[in-house]
């Protein structure tokens, strides 16, 4: 094989794997594109319409069999749409129960009136309990708030009666240190008239004992003048000069 033979041979081989290549990307594109369309009606999600039930089929047709019944307010998927001879659209729906075919007519948008109002109801319990928590609460907290207004009151009259316990304590104090300053004062005047009434006693002795000595003296003068008189009178009786009458 020459050497051209060989080149031909990978130029056509490259070229065959390009188209398959470009083949097989204009495919997936072509796919995406398809699935980007469908996926707005297919995503859908629908509920169920007020009626009691509705059934569920096996196929897009009245024809096929009954599946199970969907209660109002079930919310469905969307898989896919089909128009039946009579021209009566179906849709292919999923939920959590599984897949089957219902009539579009009992299909839309917002979830039913009776679902609504179930909600609402359970929406309005929610907050009935809410609020008699609340009110719990709240009868709680005035309990709470009631307990610490009485301890409030208790402590402020048992500060007040220390406060007078202090005053009546403070006012005996300072009789007591009156009491004190008019006893030291007493005591310094005791002291002084005892101080004076020794002087006094010591005063009197002294004069006692000079009376004593004073009449001591004056006995013993008279007894000297009495033995003196005694010792004259015999002289002088000798000495008396006779009466002529004698």
């Amino acid at each position: 094989m020459t050497r051209n033979a060989v080149f031909s041979s990978l130029t056509d081989s490259a070229s065959s794997t390009l188209q398959s290549a470009l083949l097989a990307l204009l495919t997936s594109v072509a796919l995406t594109l398809l699935l980007a369309m469908a996926t707005p009606v297919y995503a859908e999600k629908l509920y169920i319409s007020d009626d009691l039930s509705v059934e569920l089929r096996s196929g897009p047709t009245l024809k096929h069999r009954i599946t199970r019944f969907l209660k109002s307010g079930n919310q469905v998927t969307i898989l896919e749409s089909h128009t039946d001879n009579e021209g009566v659209t179906w849709s292919h729906v999923q939920n959590s129960l599984g897949t089957g075919w219902v009539r579009n007519q009992f299909l839309q948008s917002e979830p039913s009136a009776k679902v609504k109002v179930l909600r609402l109801n359970k929406q309005l319990e929610a907050i009935k309990k809410e609020n008699k928590a609340s009110s719990v609460q709240a009868g709680n907290l005035n309990a709470k708030v009631a307990d610490l207004q009485t301890r409030h009151q208790a402590a402020t009259e048992r500060l007040q009666s220390i406060k007078r316990q202090y005053d009546e304590l403070k006012a005996t104090t300072s009789q007591s240190q009156a009491l004190a300053e008019d006893n030291t004062k007493m005591r310094q005047q005791l002291e002084l008239m005892a101080s004076k009434l020794e002087q006094f006693e010591t005063q009197n002795y002294q004069l006692q004992s000079d009376n004593r000595a004073e009449g001591i003296m004056q006995g013993a003068i008279a007894v000297i003048i009495g033995v003196i008189l005694t010792l004259l009178l015999p002289h002088l009786a000798r000495r008396r000069p006779k009466s002529t009458w004698d």
